[in-house]
């Protein structure tokens, strides 16, 4: 907690904007979200954007669902660890996938969000690494560690319904085209070509995509646990050191819950907030009266302990459920 303290006295340029956006959020008892619904013809799934988190992306995903590109494109490949789609579309056999009219590209967003378990992401354009354009991929499962750093694509939402439909997708008979070694099929089983006297634009998975926006009640708690990007983002008083508003990254689950502060996440808050976390320098201890996972309260008076302060590592001690 020592190097916490050090860090939030850099913050003292651009200070009076943070605070004020930080009371804005605080205040906030709604979030409007953007859900999409995808049909497919083995079933339907439906994502949540995350706007805040990855505007250029999302914006970027947006621009080519509203330009047409997503509707009846077909899922190109699918792999043990995750699919993708959006860059083809498929009428005939014998014309075969056809590339779905390009836009613009939009540059790599640093998000910080992982490609944990159904996590939608924007893939990288082959042709320059730094950029992204149409392509989406739906993680199976966390392939956060499996991706090439220089690959790595862009997560900007998650699935949240129809997760059944994802299994489905996973476990299709799959055939060998020239844009993948494999392509997911429906009612063609058996053979890994393309038979054209048999397969038709009705044997690949297609998508088809509508928005909409949902206003959520959000729990008026400044202790926030985000799924996506295994980080717990608190309020805390810590005493001679100030009022904070911090990160701290989940570094462990078994054999018991361990997250890490991240110094440079700090940011001085001009106030005490109602619910705010409490940190005792001379025990240790920090506790957490409440966390809100997706908008709802799930954890309730948290004790977590600093086991190592030279990396800030503080292990969970217990808790409750509501």
């Amino acid at each position: 907690m020592h190097r916490i303290i050090r860090k939030y006295r850099l913050f003292s340029v651009g200070l009076q904007y943070i605070v004020t956006l930080l009371a804005l959020l605080l205040s906030t008892k709604t979030l409007a979200s953007t859900i999409v619904n995808v049909q497919t013809n083995v079933g339907s799934f439906k994502l949540r954007l995350f706007e805040d988190k990855a505007p250029v992306t999302v914006a970027q995903f947006l621009a080519h669902l509203e330009a047409g590109n997503y509707q009846f494109s077909m899922i190109h490949e699918v792999r043990n660890e995750y699919f993708t789609g959006g860059l083809y579309t498929y009428e005939s056999c014998y014309r075969g996938p056809e590339a779905e009219p390009s836009l613009s590209t939009m540059p790599v967003e640093v998000t910080g969000l992982r490609n944990a378990a159904y996590t939608i992401a924007m893939a990288r354009n082959p042709s320059d690494l730094n950029t992204i354009g149409g392509q989406w991929v739906i993680n199976f499962i966390d392939n956060e560690d499996a991706y090439n750093q220089a690959l790595k694509p862009v997560v900007f939402g998650e699935v949240i319904e129809g997760f059944s439909t994802l299994e489905e997708i996973s476990e299709a008979w799959t055939v060998t085209m020239d844009v993948s070694l494999s392509v997911p099929t429906v009612n063609y089983y058996g053979v890994f070509f393309v038979n054209c006297s048999i397969f038709t634009r009705d044997n690949v998975i297609k998508t088809s995509m509508q928005l909409e926006k949902v206003d959520e009640p959000v729990a008026d708690t400044p202790n926030v646990f985000d799924e996506s990007s295994s980080s717990l983002d608190i309020k805390v008083d810590a005493g001679a050191a100030g009022l904070l508003a911090l990160s701290l990254t989940l570094q462990s689950t078994f054999p018991s819950v361990i997250v890490q502060a991240q110094p440079e996440s700090v940011v001085l808050l001009p106030s005490p907030v109602e619910g705010m976390a409490f940190f005792d320098a001379a025990t240790g201890i920090l506790t957490i009266p409440e966390v809100a996972v997706n908008g709802v309260v799930a954890y309730l008076g948290l004790v977590f302990k600093l086991t190592d302060s030279e990396s800030l590592f503080f292990s969970l001690q217990s808790f409750k459920t509501p």
